[in-house]
């Protein structure tokens, strides 16, 4: 069964009810913070996923911005029709586990569809070539949201960011689709990869202490990354190893597929911490607890 929510968003508050409603969520984020434990963790976190959805559950939740939040990523795409909410727990073993929401506006019915995300990560298998759901998600923190049309079918491809281990950290190409009904499935097979390969979603593992860019250049149209490789031959596969060679690869959107291309001639800034507004989070990804 699916994690829906609410098809209509019914409950009105002010704007002073929502800011208190933001101010009980830093509280709780800062509780979450100074938890000595996995059970402390774990039952402010619950207070946290209730507390969301009664705030996203209001009829004026979508244009919220929140000022004082930052442990919350929150995107809404170019359409206005989407919004997503993600974050983090790591627990005493350094594992890091995610959570998050969508809001989703179906045309035809006229109203959101809220869908809570539960992150199944360690559980699938060959996560790269799967189809998955809200209740069967690769779990991440999104950083970016990226629209395109295949005709009458929207997609949108999420940014993403994983803090994994104490030892590698992995970036993630997302693809995204909703039904009539605004059923979310994740995973279209229409990621082009080397050797004439289609991916369901790119997932990068690479080393903790270096860092990865993965980001849409505006200049080229073209959603453009670092060529990871380990340092020795010998390393290869052993993914905690991998780092940058310096080189760059990419994906070009068209007609309904990403096109995959290698060796770019490409100069990037560095891509860690994407702010902004609009179809990037506001929320920085956060650095790891030594």
């Amino acid at each position: 069964m699916l994690a829906t929510l609410s098809v209509v968003l019914l409950t009105k508050l002010s704007a002073q009810e929502l800011s208190n409603h933001e101010t009980e969520l830093v509280k709780l984020f800062e509780f979450l913070r100074f938890a000595d434990n996995d059970k402390k963790r774990d039952e402010i976190n619950t207070q946290i996923i209730n507390k969301l959805k009664v705030f996203i559950e209001t009829e004026d939740s979508y244009d919220y911005d929140f000022k004082e939040l930052k442990s919350v990523g929150t995107l809404r795409s170019d359409d206005q029709k989407l919004r997503i909410y993600t974050w983090n727990i790591v627990n005493n073993a350094g594992e890091y586990h995610y959570f998050g929401f969508f809001q989703y506006y179906v045309r035809n019915e006229k109203s959101y569809k809220i869908y809570e995300l539960k992150d199944r990560s360690d559980e699938i298998q060959n996560p790269e070539y799967a189809i998955l759901t809200a209740d069967n998600w690769y779990g991440a923190l999104y950083y970016s949201i990226l629209q395109h049309k295949n005709g009458k079918q929207k997609i949108y491809t999420l940014l993403a960011w994983d803090g994994n281990s104490d030892f590698s950290n992995k970036k993630i190409i997302e693809t995204l689709s909703f039904d009539k009904q605004g059923v979310p499935t994740f995973g279209l097979p229409i990621l082009s990869a080397e050797n004439n390969v289609t991916k369901n979603r790119y997932i990068f593992e690479y080393a903790e202490q270096v860092k990865m860019l993965l980001h849409y250049d505006m200049r080229f149209k073209m959603i453009v990354w670092d060529h990871l490789a380990p340092p020795k031959p010998e390393l290869k596969g052993q993914y905690l190893f991998y780092g940058p060679d310096s080189s760059y690869d990419g994906l070009y959107f068209e007609k309904g597929v990403w096109k995959f291309f290698s060796n770019l001639n490409i100069t990037n800034s560095d891509g860690e911490n994407p702010t902004g507004k609009g179809n990037k989070s506001n929320t920085l990804i956060p650095k790891k607890k030594k």
